[in-house]
């Protein structure tokens, strides 16, 4: 095996590992940021009914 190969495909994993979790990260971010922007509306919601 080569070793250029080898560490090229060494190096895409680790990319794509990285660029994986980021994008867990993220998606975890967004349903937080969601949930909190459906609390906040349902209490505008409320206090505008109230």
């Amino acid at each position: 095996m080569d070793c250029k190969v080898c560490r090229w495909g060494c190096e895409v994993s680790q990319r794509y590992m990285k660029f994986a979790a980021g994008t867990v990260k993220f998606a975890a971010g967004a349903v937080k940021y969601a949930s909190r922007m459906g609390t906040f509306t349902a209490g505008m919601v409320k206090f505008a009914a109230g």
